[in-house]
């Protein structure tokens, strides 16, 4: 992930959920600039997330 360029991270993670992933781990390079945490939220995962239900908690079978 570029702190520079995130509409590329940006494209891999919307891809990413179209193909049907629901969890994405980013890692952020350092040095960790002011505010960092909340930045990815905001710019790279925001309305990118599934409104279905379903697909917030993978199911459990015994």
């Amino acid at each position: 992930m570029s702190y520079d360029e995130p509409a590329a991270t940006k494209e891999t993670v919307g891809r990413l959920v179209g193909a049907g992933m629901n969890r994405i781990v980013l890692n952020l390079p350092r040095p960790y600039p002011r505010g960092v945490a909340r930045w990815p939220a905001d710019e790279i995962i925001a309305g990118r997330h599934s409104t279905d239900p379903s697909a917030a908690r993978p199911r459990i079978t015994a």
